[in-house]
């Protein structure tokens, strides 16, 4: 049962014992016969909350069993109105049966928490889905999962198509639509969001009805959890957002990242007091690794048949590479997929960023023409697939390496511990082994679990010392771990722990 309808029993059970002691005083006047329309109101009131608690609670609930023997000790003292009964008499035969029924109340009525989680992109829904599996787990907690309609956004920033992913999210999720749950009605305990925007992104928007600040209108505990990885420092952009300014609870991956978003908190003038709910525990992504690594995953039987035989490898581009090298990004794309071609020995599996369309057409729209030109040159080519899963993890999981940009990817892939190849796509046409002596691949071993172009051209290196490469796990992992912390799948349970235990703060 949800609280608010604990609560509003309890505020009957109080009414109750406050008309036995406007009845004993009547009776004490006027005599038991006078006290008959009270008593009536008191028997009707308590069949009715028997009534609500068995359809909440089920059919014979203790609680609903002794609010019925309440209304026959009523029926008796209502049968037998003659006698010299005082009111204090009457008062303690009514107070009995009540108090067993509230005693029960107190402690056979579980609260249930409702809990919902608000995603808006299918591709996102890695960032709560161990969250909400924590919560499906959790008996003291109603878990609902209802996917926010978003806008693409126009060049000039209007609102263009809407879109609705709840199709999209894995099988074994139950969805609602959001045309189907009130949230101003139902008041959900916990609401989990993992859109930090609201109206500052120039790419999509989710509808302003379920902007940060409208969510938080209606519930106890609104809580951001990123859907990104900082693969390094915390970028501003995507820190200094609306949701600060609305959020009680933030989830982060590391304490440099909590202290980014102190400082940001710092400069703003309300909701400082979220400063200490920023809570490190770390990213429900690599809960999602951790699962994949143990259990598996269904891989497509196409890709294995055009991969045989063949170096599998994940290419991730990103919207970063876009802005930040322009018109270079198809160049510098264009030029590995020839490495790849020269080659042979590459089966690629190429994982464009969710928004790649959105941003090339409000924001880079005279790319557009030039990507989707190199897109069918690849599809043609026959080097590979695009990934257009709406998660990642079959990528990640069926490949043999990692190659491109950087981003929230990065960490995520490192999970695995295979050997990764972080770059901005700057390499000559003519890479060849010889262009990097291999201690100098080495050296990168010790410093990071990725490469870059800026120490040597290293793909084809790279590519060719996989095996090697393979060898340095723990390296990588010691890096992973100072990126975010509860690598070990504990994320989504730990957050739910925590979450629900600031809900008493809230109450209070």
């Amino acid at each position: 049962m949800r609280k608010n309808s604990k609560k509003a029993i309890f505020e009957i059970f109080q009414t109750l014992f406050e008309a036995h002691i406007k009845i004993s005083q009547i009776i004490d006047r006027k005599g038991v016969s006078a006290a008959a329309d009270l008593l009536s109101d008191c028997c009707d009131a308590a069949h009715q909350v028997a009534d609500f608690i068995e359809d909440s609670e089920g059919s014979g609930h203790t609680t609903a069993v002794l609010l019925r023997e309440y209304c026959n000790v009523i029926s008796d003292i209502s049968a037998k109105s003659s006698g010299d009964r005082h009111g204090n008499a009457i008062k303690s035969m009514l107070d009995k049966p009540l108090n067993k029924a509230f005693s029960s109340a107190e402690s056979d009525i579980v609260v249930t928490l409702e809990v919902v989680f608000c995603p808006y992109k299918a591709s996102m829904w890695d960032s709560l889905e161990s969250i909400w599996k924590a919560c499906v787990n959790d008996k003291s907690c109603d878990a609902y999962v209802v996917p926010l309609p978003y806008y693409n956004r126009k060049p000039d920033y209007s609102f263009g198509d809407m879109h609705y992913e709840g199709d999209l999210l894995p099988d074994h999720v139950p969805v609602i639509h959001y045309d189907e749950y009130d949230f101003e009605e139902r008041r959900p305990d916990i609401v989990f969001i993992h859109n930090p925007y609201d109206d500052g992104n120039f790419v999509t928007s989710i509808d302003p009805e379920f902007y940060s600040g409208e969510l938080k209108k209606h519930t106890d505990l609104l809580v951001y959890v990123p859907y990104f990885l900082f693969p390094k420092q915390p970028e501003e952009h995507l820190i200094n957002n609306p949701v600060l300014d609305n959020a009680d609870c933030i989830i982060v991956q590391n304490e440099p990242t909590r202290a980014a978003y102190i400082k940001a908190l710092d400069k703003r003038d309300k909701n400082r007091q979220l400063k200490e709910h920023i809570l490190v525990l770390g990213s429900p992504k690599t809960d999602k690794i951790h699962d994949i690594c143990l259990n598996g995953i269904e891989i497509p039987e196409q890709w294995k048949i055009q991969a045989k035989g063949k170096i599998r490898l994940f290419l991730n581009t990103n919207v970063s590479l876009i802005l930040n090298n322009n018109d270079r990004f198809i160049e510098n794309l264009s030029r590995a997929f020839k490495i790849f071609l020269r080659r042979g020995d590459v089966f690629v599996i190429w994982r464009e960023h969710p928004l790649t369309f959105e941003t090339l057409n409000s924001m880079r729209p005279g790319l557009l023409e030039a990507y989707n030109k190199l897109r069918s040159i690849f599809l043609r080519s026959g080097l590979g697939v695009l990934d257009a899963n709406a998660e990642a993890y079959q990528a990640i999981s069926f490949s043999d390496c990692y190659f491109g940009a950087g981003g929230s990817l990065t960490p995520i892939y490192a999970a695995t511990g295979k050997p990764m190849m972080v770059t901005a796509y700057k390499y000559p046409d003519n890479i060849s082994p010889v262009s990097a002596p291999l201690n100098s691949l080495l050296k990168q071993v010790d410093r990071s679990m990725y490469f870059s172009e800026r120490y040597a051209n290293f793909l084809d290196l790279f590519l060719d010392n996989l095996e090697l490469l393979n060898g340095f796990k723990d390296k990588r992992f010691e890096f992973l771990s100072q990126i975010t912390v509860n690598c070990d799948g504990t994320v989504g349970q730990k957050i739910m722990e925590q979450v629900k235990a600031l809900l008493p703060e809230k109450r209070s």
